[in-house]
């Protein structure tokens, strides 16, 4: 008999997507993140942009040092990438999505 109790399942995955240019674009994996991390292979990029939801509020940090305008939404099977810092048209960026 085990002495744990099992957490509850907890899902990940990760992917690409290439920006579009547009204002936001709705990048779906498949279930609601609690977290995503996103990054490009851009030099200034290096960190990416971590998005995190805690009892229904997001909050960003970006290059792990300060507090930016969101360039991430959640949404209900993935997130919003939004222009300009995860959106750029033509750009490959790459991401982990936790729930």
């Amino acid at each position: 008999m085990p002495i744990y109790q099992p957490l509850s399942k907890v899902q990940v995955v990760s992917g690409s997507y290439i920006g579009n240019g547009a204002a936001s674009q709705l990048i779906n994996v498949g279930f609601t993140p609690k977290a995503v991390w996103v990054f490009s292979d851009q030099v200034t990029d290096r960190f990416g942009s971590i998005f995190h939801a805690d009892a229904g509020c997001s909050s960003e940090r970006s290059n792990m040092d300060r507090t930016a305008e969101a360039s991430l939404t959640l949404a209900a099977n993935g997130f919003n990438a939004i222009l300009d810092d995860k959106n750029t048209n033509a750009q490959t960026y790459y991401y982990v999505a936790i729930a």
